[in-house]
Protein backbone atom coordinates (compact mmCIF):
# COMPACT_ATOMS: atom_id res chain seq x y z
CA UNK A 1 0.00 0.00 0.00
CA UNK A 2 3.17 2.50 -0.59
CA UNK A 3 1.56 5.38 -2.50
CA UNK A 4 4.60 7.32 -1.89
CA UNK A 5 6.21 7.94 -4.89
CA UNK A 6 9.63 9.24 -3.65
CA UNK A 7 9.56 6.43 -1.12
CA UNK A 8 9.17 4.66 -4.07
CA UNK A 9 12.00 6.33 -5.71
CA UNK A 10 14.13 5.30 -2.52
CA UNK A 11 13.40 1.26 -3.09
CA UNK A 12 14.12 1.42 -7.23
CA UNK A 13 17.20 3.19 -5.93
CA UNK A 14 18.43 1.23 -3.45
CA UNK A 15 16.92 -1.89 -4.41
CA UNK A 16 16.97 -1.87 -7.66
CA UNK A 17 13.79 -2.17 -10.49
CA UNK A 18 14.51 -6.05 -11.26
CA UNK A 19 14.07 -6.99 -7.98
CA UNK A 20 10.69 -4.70 -7.19
CA UNK A 21 7.56 -6.61 -7.58
CA UNK A 22 3.32 -4.49 -8.17
CA UNK A 23 1.64 -5.96 -4.84
CA UNK A 24 -1.66 -5.16 -3.18
CA UNK A 25 -3.03 -5.86 -0.02
CA UNK A 26 -6.71 -6.44 -1.19
CA UNK A 27 -9.60 -5.88 -0.23
CA UNK A 28 -7.96 -2.59 1.20
CA UNK A 29 -6.85 -1.71 -1.68
CA UNK A 30 -9.89 -1.18 -3.47
CA UNK A 31 -11.00 0.96 -0.72
CA UNK A 32 -11.79 4.50 -2.85
CA UNK A 33 -9.70 6.92 -1.35
CA UNK A 34 -6.39 8.25 -0.87
CA UNK A 35 -3.56 7.07 1.51
CA UNK A 36 -1.79 10.46 2.88
CA UNK A 37 0.61 11.47 5.62
CA UNK A 38 0.33 13.14 8.64
CA UNK A 39 2.89 13.69 11.12
CA UNK A 40 4.25 10.88 11.49
CA UNK A 41 2.24 8.06 9.94
CA UNK A 42 -0.52 7.59 7.15
CA UNK A 43 -3.54 8.19 7.02
CA UNK A 44 -6.29 6.61 5.14
CA UNK A 45 -8.77 9.17 3.84
CA UNK A 46 -11.81 7.22 2.23
CA UNK A 47 -15.87 7.74 1.16
CA UNK A 48 -18.29 6.67 3.58
CA UNK A 49 -19.24 3.24 4.31
CA UNK A 50 -15.60 1.57 5.26
CA UNK A 51 -15.19 -0.15 8.27
CA UNK A 52 -13.94 2.48 11.51
CA UNK A 53 -9.76 2.37 11.97
CA UNK A 54 -7.65 4.15 13.86
CA UNK A 55 -6.00 5.18 10.78
CA UNK A 56 -8.80 5.68 8.35
CA UNK A 57 -10.90 9.24 7.95
CA UNK A 58 -14.26 8.99 5.88
CA UNK A 59 -15.92 11.79 4.45
CA UNK A 60 -17.61 12.47 1.28
CA UNK A 61 -18.24 15.12 -1.38
CA UNK A 62 -15.02 14.24 -3.29
CA UNK A 63 -13.90 12.42 -5.42
CA UNK A 64 -12.04 9.36 -4.67
CA UNK A 65 -10.63 5.88 -7.14
CA UNK A 66 -9.55 2.72 -5.58
CA UNK A 67 -6.45 2.99 -3.88
CA UNK A 68 -4.89 -0.26 -5.99
CA UNK A 69 -5.18 2.71 -8.51
CA UNK A 70 -3.26 5.33 -6.75
CA UNK A 71 -0.44 2.85 -6.06
CA UNK A 72 0.15 2.17 -9.86
CA UNK A 73 -0.07 6.34 -9.97
CA UNK A 74 3.03 6.62 -7.84
CA UNK A 75 5.25 3.50 -9.44
CA UNK A 76 4.78 4.92 -12.62
CA UNK A 77 5.89 8.28 -11.18
CA UNK A 78 8.59 6.72 -9.35
CA UNK A 79 9.85 5.28 -12.18
CA UNK A 80 9.59 8.52 -13.92
CA UNK A 81 11.33 10.24 -11.28
CA UNK A 82 14.17 7.50 -11.21
CA UNK A 83 14.78 7.39 -15.14
CA UNK A 84 13.99 3.58 -15.31
CA UNK A 85 13.72 2.33 -18.65
CA UNK A 86 10.14 1.33 -19.70
CA UNK A 87 10.73 -2.42 -19.88
CA UNK A 88 12.30 -2.01 -15.95
CA UNK A 89 8.90 -0.22 -14.98
CA UNK A 90 6.99 -3.21 -16.83
CA UNK A 91 8.79 -5.50 -14.90
CA UNK A 92 8.02 -4.29 -11.33
CA UNK A 93 4.06 -4.78 -12.80
CA UNK A 94 4.29 -7.90 -14.94
CA UNK A 95 7.63 -9.51 -16.15
CA UNK A 96 9.84 -9.77 -12.81
CA UNK A 97 7.14 -11.92 -10.87
CA UNK A 98 6.55 -13.82 -14.15
CA UNK A 99 10.53 -14.63 -14.14
CA UNK A 100 10.39 -16.25 -10.43
CA UNK A 101 7.34 -18.35 -11.77
CA UNK A 102 9.39 -19.38 -14.65
CA UNK A 103 10.11 -23.67 -14.63
CA UNK A 104 13.88 -23.25 -13.21
CA UNK A 105 14.29 -20.03 -12.06
CA UNK A 106 15.21 -21.13 -9.04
Amino acid sequence: MVMDPVALRIAIGEIGPGRLLFGTDFPVAAMRGRRVRAWDHWVDVVLLGYPESAYRVAGEGYRAGFMAWEIVLAIRWAAELSGISDIERDGIFYSNGRGLLAPGSR
